[in-house]
């Protein structure tokens, strides 16, 4: 090998270690919102976001996080009881609202706000 090979070797694989630690450790990923599992029945719902399990009902206004992996400080999700069998659910970016969903137990669906 030459010294110039070396040198571009050397810078690649310099690269590739901080683009890797970019990529797995420090970006700030927007966290996913899933729903496990309804049971209509007893009025809740399982929800995932992020890495954070929860559970929603129809009675009780909630605030949690992504949890670890995500920046906890930016995503959050707030839930507020709308009466009615009706629950609004609202994903907040730095306390601001960007997608908000509706949960109706009595009619048993969500819907995108």
């Amino acid at each position: 090998m030459t010294k110039k090979v070396k040198i571009i070797i050397g810078v690649a694989s310099a690269i590739g270690v901080i683009g890797a630690f970019y990529f797995l450790i420090y970006r700030k990923r927007k966290p996913n919102l899933n729903f496990s599992s309804y049971n209509w029945e007893k009025r809740y719902v399982d929800v995932k976001f992020g890495n954070t399990k929860n559970r929603i009902n129809e009675f009780n206004a909630i605030t949690f996080t992504a949890g670890s992996g995500y920046n906890e400080t930016i995503y959050s999700i707030t839930t507020k009881p709308l009466g009615k069998g009706k629950v609004s659910l609202t994903i907040n970016k730095n306390g601001e609202p960007i997608e908000a969903k509706e949960i109706d137990f009595d009619g048993r669906i969500v819907v995108d706000k």
